[in-house]
């Protein structure tokens, strides 16, 4: 989905203001969603 030119700028100000940057946001965000989608991929692995 498309960041509007504004929506950015306010979103680059409220990470400068918390001393943090959108890839850290996004990253703890889907942090779950990763572990979660690893242990699909393992249990979907075949035992050799």
């Amino acid at each position: 989905m498309a960041i509007e030119p504004d929506e950015k700028a306010a979103f680059d100000a409220w990470c400068m203001a918390n001393s943090t940057t959108m890839s850290e946001v996004i990253r703890r965000e889907i942090a779950s969603y990763i572990v979660k989608g690893r242990k699909l991929l393992d249990d979907s692995k075949e035992p050799v």
